[in-house]
């Protein structure tokens, strides 16, 4: 999927929550709604193939613990947008996620990086 399609749903995910989260947070709530629906195909700056791209960025798991970590940290600097500030991240991120895998341009939804699986794969042997 290119990058103004995941910019796309990003926005579409947010704007479908904005009754829900007050005006003067929803601003923050989009941005980061579209910057991390875009995010994780960075790392196609290195690959040298479109479906050669998908690292441990296009894993949910990856996108479980930094959430994760996310929270605790802006639990601790920002109590009170917390919540809205990792549910943005994992909305985004989760939202690429899938549309990629929708779309037909992965190997499907990957819960460990391919790195990873091969090295598990090659001390199976």
């Amino acid at each position: 999927m290119f990058v103004i399609s995941h910019a796309a749903h990003g926005y579409l995910a947010s704007a479908a929550l904005h009754n829900r989260i007050a005006n003067n947070d929803y601003k923050l709530f989009l941005w980061l709604c579209i910057f991390f629906s875009v995010f994780p195909d960075i790392d196609g700056v290195f690959s040298t193939t479109v479906a050669g791209h998908h690292s441990i960025l296009h894993t949910p798991m990856f996108w479980i613990v930094f959430c994760g970590l996310i929270y605790v940290i802006s639990q601790k600097f920002n109590p009170a947008k917390s919540h809205l500030i990792t549910l943005g991240i994992f909305l985004g991120a989760t939202l690429h996620i899938i549309t990629d895998w929708i779309t037909a341009r992965t190997v499907g939804i990957q819960w460990r990086s391919e790195e990873h699986t091969s090295e598990l794969q090659s001390r199976a042997y």
